[in-house]
């Protein structure tokens, strides 16, 4: 059987041990690099050094094919959410419509929301002297627009921080904002396979080889190789710079790509397919109560987070599940209305719009 295993401490180096002694195919995943190291020279297991609770770290150790999901970390918490997950986003992203685009990588958006707190209620959570806040920052996926990285910091850390600590997958593509150009750190990701289209920022200095002269269909104005000239230290190969034409804002953006293989329309494109992501956050915030919070404490404030993006998650579930075209925003609003209702789900989901059954008129008595 092929088996995932969360967790590498006493219980889980135990179960390593014990499984790959039966043959099986166990895979384990842990946040420590050098226990992951240590397990798979010790045993026959892979290794995989990432979150658990990490949808993209599920995919990677292959959890659509995985027989046998065992989480053992430290947290029951954490044991129970990578549970849920694993169940849940395995079927949920098989079942998830992919990307509009024609190419077969992975699309990824990446951006970061603030969720605005009173700072005399919430001092832990910094922002500015008069104003407190959280940052959600998320990876979210294109193929049925599902978060697959989640991380919260206080408002006042820059979220080039946590996008750094992302592990995104092989032969994947990003698209985000230019407060993520970070050289170093997209270099980064061009060694590891990862394609990224981001906004080139005004203040950066580069050498043109050759100018781009030529008339292109649509909305491109330009298509030109570059390389940097202040940070070629951080970035020494060459870069791909697309300028597009933003008709509905009357602008023009200047884009910034190391993938040299799709057109310069479908990099604009590509760009163009961010505002996904900010549906997501305008989504979030107003079919779930994450604006006035039940606690205080900073944990507490992050349950009823992770409480609505779990719910998110399982409201796309069934409107994945459905024959019905709902909107999100409907489907949350009618399973409020019928959380009472005795029913069944999947018929209710299909055709929503049907009376419900009558209920039995025999009701049993007990005999005294």
């Amino acid at each position: 059987m092929k088996i995932i295993l969360v967790g590498g401490g006493k219980v889980g180096t135990a179960l390593a041990r014990q499984l790959s002694e039966e043959d099986h195919n166990v895979t384990i995943v842990d946040t420590n690099k050098a226990r992951v190291e240590h397990l798979t020279e010790s045993y026959d297991v892979l290794g995989i050094v990432g979150n658990g609770s990490s949808i993209t770290t599920l995919a990677e150790a292959g959890i659509e094919d995985a027989d046998v999901f065992i989480a053992v970390t430290g947290s029951d918490e954490l044991n129970l959410l990578c549970c849920m997950f694993a169940k849940k986003a395995g079927h949920c992203h098989a079942i998830a419509p992919r990307h509009e685009f024609s190419f077969p990588k992975k699309l990824y958006s990446l951006d970061a929301t603030l969720i605005e707190l009173c700072v005399k209620v919430f001092p832990w959570a910094t922002y500015r002297q008069t104003k407190g806040a959280i940052k959600l920052n998320m990876l979210l996926d294109h193929d049925g627009h599902l978060p697959v990285f989640v991380d919260f910091t206080n408002g006042d850390v820059h979220e080039v921080n946590s996008a750094r600590r992302m592990e995104l997958p092989r032969d994947s593509m990003v698209v985000c904002d230019r407060g993520y150009v970070d050289f170093s750190m997209l270099y980064k990701w061009n060694l590891s396979g990862v394609d990224f289209v981001t906004r080139l920022k005004t203040n950066t200095t580069y050498d043109i080889p050759e100018y781009d002269v030529k008339q292109y269909p649509g909305t491109v104005l330009s298509d030109e190789v570059i390389f940097l000239r202040g940070s070629q230290d951080k970035y020494p190969e060459r870069l791909r710079k697309v300028v597009v034409c933003d008709v509905e804002n009357h602008r023009t953006l200047t884009l910034l790509t190391n993938n040299f293989e799709l057109d310069a329309q479908t990099i604009g494109d590509i760009y163009k397919a961010r505002w996904q992501i900010e549906s997501f956050f305008k989504m979030l915030k107003q079919n779930f109560k994450i604006k006035t919070f039940i606690g205080t404490s900073e944990n507490a404030v992050w349950i009823q987070v992770w409480t609505a993006l779990i719910a998110i998650l399982l409201t796309k579930y069934l409107k994945f599940l459905s024959k019905a075209k709902w909107h999100f925003s409907t489907l949350v609003t009618f399973l409020k209305w019928n959380l009472f209702v005795y029913r069944d789900l999947q018929q209710w989901l299909d055709q929503p719009f049907t009376k419900p059954p009558e209920p039995d008129l025999f009701q049993p008595e007990f005999a005294f």
